[in-house]
């Protein structure tokens, strides 16, 4: 009795897997892009906190400059933010 698998079988469980991937593939793409959502908003809310604790600790104002928007602190911890006209 001959041992392992015929080429037909090995053929047909790759393209069963492919097909698995295939599937798979689009969703592990959305789980990655929220992932990427979730750690920036994180990340923001961080540097806003440390910012908000810098301003007052210093007695200044603070300017975050983000893309289409400027954040200020100002030394008694509050923010206010302005957006960029985009041209």
């Amino acid at each position: 009795m001959k041992k392992g698998f015929t080429l037909v079988e090995l053929l047909v469980t790759f393209l069963i897997l492919g097909f698995l991937v295939s599937m798979v593939a689009p969703w592990g793409s959305k789980m990655y892009e929220k992932f990427q959502k979730k750690l920036q908003q994180h990340q923001l809310n961080s540097l806003v906190k440390k910012s908000i604790y810098k301003a007052v600790l210093e007695d200044r104002e603070i300017e975050i400059k983000l893309k289409d928007k400027i954040i200020f602190i100002n030394p008694k911890g509050f923010v206010s933010e302005k957006k960029l006209d985009s041209r």
